[in-house]
């Protein structure tokens, strides 16, 4: 290998890093066949690429309207949830906690839900039902 090669070579890994790189993405989940008829039972989550244990999550069974929601990143997470676009659930969750709530939703309301990691971003699905 020339210097120049070699010299070329070190500056791009010191400067770039490597090829890929880790980031935060959403993730979701969604089933219409959930045990309730004509519910859609789902979730959304913020994740950290480089290890997908470091989450914050909120979800959505329609069989008994459940929801639950954690966060397992380092900074405090922000969660909603609404029925036929009327808030039914929100509130800032810590890092480490978690959380449920059974709530008394009206058979065929479309549920959104949301969450949010503090300067890390959301994930959102509006396409849930009661």
């Amino acid at each position: 290998m020339t210097a120049v090669c070699a010299l070329a070579l070190g500056a791009a890994l010191s400067s770039t890093g490597p090829a890929w790189a880790a980031e935060w993405k959403n993730t979701y989940w969604r089933d219409a066949t959930d045990g309730d008829a004509g519910g859609v039972s789902g979730s959304a989550a913020r994740y950290w690429s480089g290890n997908d244990s470091i989450r914050a999550y909120i979800g959505f069974l329609a069989k008994g309207e459940h929801f639950t929601v954690y966060n397992d990143t380092s900074v405090r997470a922000t969660y909603w949830a609404t029925a036929n676009g009327w808030p039914v659930l929100g509130g800032d969750i810590d890092p480490g906690d978690y959380g449920t709530a059974n709530l008394d939703i009206d058979e065929g309301e479309t549920i959104s839900i949301k969450i949010c990691v503090k300067d890390r971003g959301c994930a959102t699905l509006d396409t849930l039902k009661a």
